[in-house]
């Protein structure tokens, strides 16, 4: 596995964000909706937050995202894009495999949703133990129960 490390991100980091969110995901966004560059760019400006958002670094580059939401109930894995480039060096499941850790000292279930057409995503979170509990036209729904 590549190294990696962790930060916090902050107000500046919502144009490396986006960059990140589009090499990874753009392939899917247009394949099940289009890609309007201008919409995901607004969208992207308006849903911005920088709560539970963290830049997953190596070599000194920005390769990744990590969004986390932790309440009573559950932890709710939001956001987890690798540029193409890093992707399938164990970052990833690495990064799940922590949470999970947590998840289970902290008695919580871990919930995520993936987009169908990702089979790659939705596949790797089954190999880590993840079970799909619902579904809707483009999304799966699963969670993970220490």
């Amino acid at each position: 596995m590549i190294k990696y490390t962790l930060r916090p991100a902050t107000l500046d980091d919502i144009s490396i964000t986006y960059e990140i969110k589009k090499d990874a995901f753009k392939e899917y966004v247009e394949q099940v909706w289009g890609w309007d560059e201008e919409f995901q760019i607004n969208y992207h400006k308006k849903d911005f937050n920088t709560d539970g958002l963290f830049i997953i670094e190596c070599e000194n580059a920005s390769i990744g995202v990590y969004v986390i939401k932790d309440d009573e109930e559950n932890i709710q894995l939001c956001e987890l894009y690798i540029v193409k480039m890093y992707q399938n060096n164990g970052i990833g499941s690495d990064l799940i495999n922590k949470l999970k850790n947590n998840a289970s000292a902290n008695c919580k279930p871990i919930i995520l949703q993936v987009l169908k057409i990702n089979e790659g995503s939705w596949k790797l979170n089954q190999r880590l133990g993840f079970v799909i509990y619902d579904e809707n036209e483009n999304y799966y729904k699963m969670r993970y129960i220490p």
